[in-house]
């Protein structure tokens, strides 16, 4: 008895391991998302990291050099990450691009680049120290492409990542040249490519900077824009994208890459009036930090480097 007893203990707890096993390999991501705070202590900035369970990594912008400098590559090294696949620039300012030749100059490996010129004349209208020099936007593009990198063109319809097996995907929903677009003439921000990513069942569009203008012509003109997350438009701040935008977008989540002054002035107060009256979970890179978010195919989990309440 005392024999079949310990066969019995053994039966039941290898069905306990396989069940255990079974359990875990379900819930593994297969895809993770890192929104990386590359906004000092005052400024905004993006870097978003995209990590797909087949080891494609991809990367949504950079944010100022100092700080891609600072916070970006630490990153990046931190997760043994050497190579990016897809690097993508959804515009034209420097605190979404000017990290490219940081990640260059640290021995990052960058497969393939996605990066439209910005419409001229708003360019060269614009100060340099908070927005587009149309001069260092082509040798940016010059230095990358000297490098042997292919540099693309991002515009509707492009599929940048698709795995069906996996059901994930990277996909541009909209890129406006900021001259003949639909939208008519725009500026540097509201030229922004809109992104949207899908993990299963879960999906984040990711929207740059767009503002009024082209915010107004999505909400009344655009598709696929429903989405579980999105990042807030011109990080949540003044000049955003309406509030129309946001309720076709009908997000349960908003992740707002800025600092913690801005958003908690003024500046930011539409932001916080919308997700308080739509009960809406609001993420600050500036008041929490690295904020990840991963997919299992089913569900999507947040997770953040602090804690943090915003007021």
């Amino acid at each position: 008895m005392k024999y079949l007893a310990n066969i019995c203990n053994r039966f039941f707890l290898y069905v306990l391991i396989l069940l255990t096993a079974s359990a875990c390999s379900e819930n593994q991501p297969i895809a993770t998302w890192s929104a990386v705070h590359v906004s000092g202590t005052n400024q905004s900035g993006d870097a978003h990291l995209l990590e797909i369970s087949d080891d494609t990594v991809i990367l949504i912008d950079t944010g100022f050099r100092k700080y891609a400098e600072k916070e970006l590559i630490p990153f990046l090294k931190l997760r043994d990450i050497v190579r990016i696949d897809h690097m993508v620039v959804t515009h034209a300012h420097r605190n979404h691009y000017g990290g490219v030749l940081s990640l260059l100059e640290a021995g990052v490996e960058l497969g393939n680049v996605y990066f439209n010129l910005p419409p001229v004349d708003a360019c060269v209208k614009e100060k340099w120290s908070t927005g587009c020099r149309y001069q260092h936007v082509l040798e940016t593009r010059k230095l990358i492409t000297a490098r042997g990198i292919p540099i693309h063109k991002l515009e509707r319809g492009l599929e940048i990542y698709d795995d069906q097996a996996r059901q994930v995907n990277l996909s541009v929903l909209y890129a406006f040249d900021g001259n003949q677009s639909p939208p008519g003439k725009v500026g540097v921000n509201d030229a922004s490519a809109v992104l949207k990513f899908s993990a299963g069942e879960q999906s984040v569009l990711f929207t740059g900077d767009i503002g009024n203008k082209t915010g107004k012509f999505l909400a009344r003109n655009g598709e696929m824009l429903e989405s579980s997350i999105m990042t807030a438009p011109h990080h949540g701040v003044e000049s955003m994208a309406p509030n129309s935008f946001f309720d076709r977008v009908s997000p349960q989540v908003i992740v707002a890459s800025v600092s913690k002054p801005p958003l908690l002035s003024d500046r930011g107060k539409r932001l916080r009036e919308y997700v308080k009256k739509k009960d809406i979970d609001l993420y600050v890179t500036g008041i929490h930090g690295r904020i990840e978010v991963l997919f299992d195919g089913k569900e999507f989990h947040v997770h953040t480097e602090h804690a943090g309440t915003i007021n």
